[in-house]
């Protein structure tokens, strides 16, 4: 992705929040999340690898429903089998996110607690490297997922439970993808009482 269109995106995201005072504000959450990745070389059979992740995000207003997100995560996938070589071998590595998320498609209020439902979707960028070995590669890739958001407002935070689901763009192989559960919790750092 052009370096010119990360920066104004994230310029746009950053300068659009204090106009939209009436919904919450800027959020930092950490995730943590566990997938089944499907991998298939034009030589070998679809296999599954099991993966896991650790990160942290954040994401800003724009204007309601509507947010946009960024985040940093470390990521690994386990080995399947070494008979498909080296493709299917574990590897581990960074990725970051952008994104935009759609919240309160469903609103259930119940006291000092809301449910919602929403989504988010974007453009994923990796840095990996094979286990054992010193091979690293980068590879994009696209994402989708729903999510359902329960947010305890006198502590001003939220537990979120979503349904990643990845396709990326390696040249290597013919089929990369994963889709899995995660978990994040928020703080809204930035927020602004209704009334």
């Amino acid at each position: 992705m052009d370096r010119r269109i990360i920066i104004f995106f994230l310029l746009f995201v950053i300068s659009s929040g204090p106009i939209w005072p009436e919904i919450r504000g800027l959020a930092l959450g950490t995730k943590f999340g566990a997938d089944v990745g499907l991998t298939r070389d034009s030589r070998f059979a679809l296999k599954a690898q099991a993966g896991g992740n650790l990160g942290l995000m954040l994401d800003f207003p724009i204007v309601t429903p509507l947010y946009a997100g960024l985040s940093f995560t470390f990521h690994r996938t386990w080995a399947s089998s070494l008979k498909g070589g080296i493709i299917y071998r574990g590897y581990s590595g960074i990725d970051s996110r952008l994104f935009l998320i759609l919240k309160g498609l469903i609103n259930a209020e119940a006291g000092p607690l809301n449910l919602l439902l929403g989504g988010a979707g974007g453009a994923s960028a990796r840095f990996d490297k094979y286990q054992y070995t010193l091979l690293y590669f980068f590879y994009p890739g696209v994402f989708l997922e729903p999510f359902l958001e329960l947010q305890i407002i006198p502590w001003k935070s939220s537990l979120q439970v979503s349904l990643p689901i990845d396709w990326y763009f390696r040249k290597d192989l013919v089929v990369s993808a994963s889709a899995g559960l995660a978990v994040v919790w928020k703080l809204y750092v930035l927020r602004k009482e209704k009334g």
